[in-house]
């Protein structure tokens, strides 16, 4: 898996790391079929959840300043 280590994730790869965890995988297993450490997969993992905590607030944010009255972000 060095050989891995530090590529940049495709779109590819991180579409097949979210079917399989939805698929309720470990990040063990995960690891082997994308030939990552686990490590480098729980690592993306937050990656991900933290852009989505952020498309949420932000979208959030967009829908609260579409009301009169509020003041928004």
């Amino acid at each position: 898996m060095i050989a891995n280590r530090n590529r940049p994730w495709t779109e590819e790869e991180e579409r097949r790391l979210r079917a399989l965890k939805a698929a309720g995988r470990s990040a063990v297993s995960i690891s082997a079929a994308l030939k990552r450490s686990a490590g480098a997969v729980e690592g993306r993992l937050s990656v991900i959840r933290a852009r989505e905590r952020m498309a949420k607030k932000a979208d959030e944010v967009g829908s609260r300043m579409h009301y009169p009255g509020c003041k928004g972000a």
